[in-house]
């Protein structure tokens, strides 16, 4: 009975609370690796990568909600539409990159994807910077943020390691979770719940990783 109890709900009531408690004790230093796959571990490994660069964003992650409130709601409102995906994106090819001629799908840091070769898709084309951040907004973002942080030498705040930390420890739990729901029948909804939580955590992270990008555009 106790476990039916237990598990009755595939998300308990205070799983936010609980998962920023998690995401807090995540270390703030840069990982060895990224366990994750495909397009995102790409983008992890990138963060892991500059981690030696010069400078740091004048704006922390942490601090931004606090120093720029109403640019952390506009992006977190636009967000989910992938309206702030294309404002950040277009902002930095504009600031840093010589405008939207420059702009290739994820800006060359994917590499290809089955068949396709991403290096030079939708080259200059305002219509594929508008697909990117419609169909994949949080991704974009990030792939901003990483243009930004090449194109001026800048190394990842600790909240992007946090992130990245996060990720793994999920990625991991859900594997352990998918074992123990070989024998355990009321565990067998959690490992989907576990490997979901990780892009569910990201998704209010754009408004905060848009204002120091803002932040350090005005900085500049």
């Amino acid at each position: 009975v106790v476990p039916r109890l237990l598990f009755a709900s595939s998300r308990p009531r205070h799983s936010a609370p609980l998962l920023m408690v998690c995401f807090l004790l995540c270390p703030d230093t840069p990982p060895e690796r990224a366990d994750a796959k495909g397009g995102k571990g790409v983008e992890q490994g990138k963060f892991i990568a500059a981690q030696h660069n010069p400078n740091q964003f004048a704006l922390g992650l942490k601090d931004a909600c606090c120093v720029q409130p109403g640019c952390c709601i506009l992006s977190g409102l636009g967000a989910p539409f992938g309206l702030t995906a294309c404002w950040t994106r277009k902002a930095v090819l504009d600031k840093y990159a010589g405008g939207m001629q420059n702009y290739v799908c994820f800006q060359g840091y994917i590499p290809n994807c089955c068949c396709m070769d991403t290096s030079d898709m939708c080259r200059g084309s305002e219509l594929g910077l508008c697909l990117e951040g419609c169909c994949c907004p949080v991704f974009s973002i990030s792939i901003a943020r990483l243009h930004l942080m090449d194109s001026k030498r800048i190394r990842p705040d600790p909240w992007d390691y946090q992130i990245i930390a996060f990720s793994n420890c999920l990625q991991l739990a859900s594997c352990i979770l998918d074992i123990i729901a070989i024998f355990v029948e009321e565990v067998r909804g959690l490992p989907s719940l576990a490997a979901n939580e990780g892009p569910m955590t990201e998704a209010v992270v754009p408004q905060a990783r848009c204002s120091p990008a803002t932040h350090r555009r005005r900085r500049s």
